[in-house]
């Protein structure tokens, strides 16, 4: 059986922080909504633990360019940190404008996770930059484990990876069809590829999965490539996934391969985007 809820997004969220540089996934969340035919909502989130760390004495931060670790006070701290707030602010403005979204934008001040779950619970997809909301490498601590936590749909951004060359994993999951819509929405705008990888665990559940996407959709469509591949874990997904085109993945958070795997690992095993049907 299919879940027959329809894949519906009115409000996107991207996510923002001082460790934000460039668009930090605002240009991509832009694009998204438009396609979505949803509005844009920016939210700075302020960590509070990190307001706190500029007030000590000894409180240093790495220099851009340089790489120099340097002394930062308090008022440097929250003059620089404002100067950031109005830059993506207008980010957001330029970008939404472009794209033809109605935008919002709103700074709150709290511990990441918190503030990443408040705002979820108002918008139907939440867009994360991966390096942005830490300074580690990959997606970030806390933003993964509010993602993780999160019931909305999750698009994770690869800087530099296109919208465009959208991959859609397809299986035998409840909400699969909710999961192909919402990869035939990406892909209707600007050059309509969908790749369809159809997996199963068996050979026999391979032929179902692709008799069913038959059902779905017209397959003759040129637009359309379908790669049939056994696939059992998400370790295989990522190499069946290499050397394909580094655009946006589409996978149902209910998907068998994931067996409860947190964003980090799938994000890992993808070449680009990804957007996670919730």
């Amino acid at each position: 059986m299919t879940d027959s809820a329809g894949f519906t997004v009115r409000r996107v969220l991207v996510a923002l922080d001082a460790s934000t540089r460039d668009s930090g996934g605002i240009d991509p969340a832009a694009l998204l909504a438009a396609r979505l035919g949803a509005e844009l909502a920016g939210l700075f989130i302020e960590d509070v633990n990190v307001s706190r760390l500029a007030r000590l004495p000894a409180a240093r931060h790495v220099q851009p360019g340089t790489g120099r670790l340097i002394h930062v006070d308090e008022s440097t701290f929250r003059r620089e940190l404002d100067s950031l707030v109005e830059r993506l602010r207008a980010r957001l403005a330029s970008a939404s404008d472009t794209a033809g979204v109605r935008w919002s934008y709103q700074i709150e001040r709290s511990p990441v996770r918190a503030a990443l779950l408040r705002a979820a619970e108002e918008a139907d997809l939440l867009v994360i930059e991966v390096a942005t909301l830490a300074l580690e490498r990959g997606l970030p601590r806390e933003a993964e484990r509010a993602a993780h936590a999160c019931p909305r749909s999750l698009f994770l951004v690869q800087r530099g990876a296109p919208l465009d060359a959208i991959t859609l994993v397809y299986g035998l999951t409840p909400a699969r069809a909710r999961t192909l819509e919402a990869a035939r929405r990406l892909s209707r705008a600007g050059t309509p590829r969908l790749r369809v990888l159809i997996h199963g665990r068996t050979a026999d559940e391979l032929r179902a999965a692709e008799a069913d996407l038959r059902a779905q959709i017209d397959v003759s469509e040129p637009w359309l490539s379908m790669i049939p591949v056994e696939l059992t874990t998400l370790e295989q997904l990522a190499r069946a996934l290499q050397g394909l085109d580094a655009g946006t993945l589409v996978i149902g958070a209910d998907d068998s391969l994931l067996c409860g795997s947190g964003p980090r690992r799938l994000f890992e095993a993808a070449p680009g985007n990804v957007l996670l049907v919730r």
